[in-house]
């Protein structure tokens, strides 16, 4: 299989089987064994020949953003040689990360699809009831990234921009109620939370030719269009994964943050930690 984009989205495991569903009444699949429900390594082989395990989970994507940023954090000893240091961190990279897969090797990641609502970003899918027909979009957010948050502190031409993000996991640090008051003496409650986000960023994926908008999106095209009776897409859409493959590149993470002051009107205090996982 050749992979021409910088970002595969092979629309997912459960759709891959729903493709046929408008013309052929779907066999009822087999449980699952517990061997076949493991995440297992991936591999491009596997994705090309469709031979993925039932329930293929993928990597954790927390899990290997925080495995890259331990490797991150490696410095050299005050009595340690150069040579020594650099076989030390070219041996750290060298491991292998959750889920089994090296650092150049391709990452798959599965994450839920929700009902287009709302608040139309990243993975979002829609049914037309008329014309008998699922809609798949991936909605990236178009980032300008800071790179301030790197635990090493080594944000010098950090920032960068025009990236398509996608968050997919959001972690709440800490929450507090405080006390604050103003210049004219006013006080109030005010509620802080800390918290991290941790997604992935890329280059603009090219197979998604429309305009990016830096919040949510208004205007909505589909990224894929599948036909599938009512009864099949009302059991089958709500539990759908997109499955997400990808190579990651140096400087393998890239941070953002984002901090916003209560004001009277609004006595809401937060801190937000972005970390995403780089993608060719």
């Amino acid at each position: 299989m050749k992979i021409s984009s910088t970002l595969l989205i092979a629309a997912t495991v459960t759709l891959s089987n729903l493709a046929g569903a408008s013309t052929a009444t779907p066999a009822k699949p087999a449980a699952p064994n517990a061997k076949q429900a493991q995440a297992g390594k991936f591999s491009i082989e596997l994705l090309a020949k469709d031979k993925l395990p039932v329930n293929f989970k993928g990597a954790n994507l927390i899990e290997t953003i925080n495995a890259l940023e331990k490797m991150s954090l490696i410095k050299k000893g005050e009595f340690e040689t150069t040579a020594d240091f650099d076989n030390r961190k070219a041996k750290a990279y060298a491991a292998k990360l959750p889920g089994g897969q090296g650092i150049d090797d391709y990452f798959a990641f599965t994450f839920p699809v929700s009902v287009a609502d709302s608040l139309p970003v990243g993975f979002r899918y829609k049914y037309d009831a008329d014309a008998g027909d699922a809609l798949f979009f991936m909605l990236p957010t178009n980032a300008s990234l800071n790179g301030i948050g790197s635990p090493n502190h080594d944000i010098k031409g950090a920032r960068v921009d025009r990236l398509d993000a996608l968050d997919f996991d959001l972690n709440i640090d800490k929450t507090r109620t405080y006390r604050a008051s103003n210049a004219y003496g006013a006080t109030v409650n005010v509620e802080e939370t800390s918290t991290t986000v941790f997604g992935m960023a890329s280059p603009t994926i090219p197979f998604l030719d429309f305009k990016r908008e830096v919040g949510y999106y208004r205007d909505l095209i589909p990224a894929a269009r599948v036909s599938m009776p009512s009864a099949l897409a009302a059991k089958e859409l709500p539990a759908i994964k997109a499955l997400v493959v990808a190579k990651i590149t140096q400087p393998y993470l890239i941070y953002d943050f984002y901090h916003s002051e209560p004001t009277r009107d609004n006595p809401k205090e937060s801190y937000r930690q972005k970390k995403y996982l780089r993608n060719l």
